[in-house]
């Protein structure tokens, strides 16, 4: 992939209330795996060469503006951008619910108890509410975490059955056949779209992360490598984003329309 830095390379995101927060460790280049029967990778053109790009081998991560319809109206944007790579790259870290809907966690799982905050006539203060908070985060991987979990023996509700889905504010939709997207039920963020596949499928176990849910620090430390389900699109989207938006248009510096940028 050539457009996330060559070094090995931390990402950070989570969701907009952060009960849900990721790590995606990126190895060095020569350390990537290569994407399964994938075309090269453009990555430009040469002077006086634009009939022909110049192209590198497709390496894990991919980074892809989606026009599908469903992943327009899953998360309420005009198109979505997926952070494509192996599920033993990122590890998750989740608030516990506090509504008192939580279960015991299941195998495998992990919580630290945040300590009590010892106090008879004072309220705990921000800090040390902030720090109980964080010590309570129950930390999982992305195959814990994200994947769908074979529902309890004699479960009548598999997704309530799911520890993690009730013992924090992840939440799965099983969007189509072998398909979960998920989201935090709290704010909710969109986050992954995980597709299962079979055993005999030559790509490792992927997981997509939405682009728009990482830190500002780490969104601006990659960039799109290619548009992912383009007939699916609609004509002006794809107008905008392959072509601008002509230069025309205003440019207000806030939500003020009563101002503008002059260029």
């Amino acid at each position: 992939m050539a457009f996330v830095p060559k070094e090995a390379t931390v990402l950070e995101g989570g969701c907009f209330c952060k009960a849900i927060r990721y790590t995606i460790s990126i190895p060095a280049i020569a350390d990537r795996p290569l994407v399964p029967r994938a075309l090269p990778t453009s990555v430009g053109f040469d002077k006086g060469q634009a009939d022909s790009p110049r192209t590198v081998p497709t390496n894990f991560p991919l980074v892809g503006l989606d026009h599908c319809q469903s992943c327009r109206q899953s998360s309420g944007a005009i198109i979505q951008c997926w952070f494509v790579c192996p599920a033993e790259w990122v590890r998750w870290s989740f608030l516990p619910r506090d509504d008192g809907k939580s279960a015991p966690l299941g195998p495998g799982e992990r919580s630290v108890v945040a300590p009590e905050v010892a106090s008879e006539n004072l309220l705990p203060s921000m800090e040390a509410s902030e720090t109980a908070e964080e010590s309570s985060r129950i930390d999982l991987s992305t195959l814990d975490a994200v994947t769908p979990r074979t529902p309890k023996k004699g479960a009548t509700d598999p997704v309530s059955d799911v520890p993690r889905t009730r013992d924090t504010y992840l939440t799965h939709w099983n969007s189509s056949p072998e398909t979960y997207r998920s989201f935090c039920g709290r704010c909710g963020t969109t986050l992954t779209f995980f597709y299962d596949r079979p055993v005999s499928s030559p790509m490792p176990p992927l997981v997509d992360i939405t682009v728009g849910s990482l830190d500002n620090a780490s969104l601006e430390r990659i960039r799109p490598d290619r548009h992912l389900w383009w007939d699916d699109g609609t004509s002006w989207i794809q107008q905008l984003v392959r072509h601008g938006d002509g230069g025309f248009l205003l440019r207000h510096p806030t939500g003020a329309v009563s101002s503008t940028i002059e260029l």
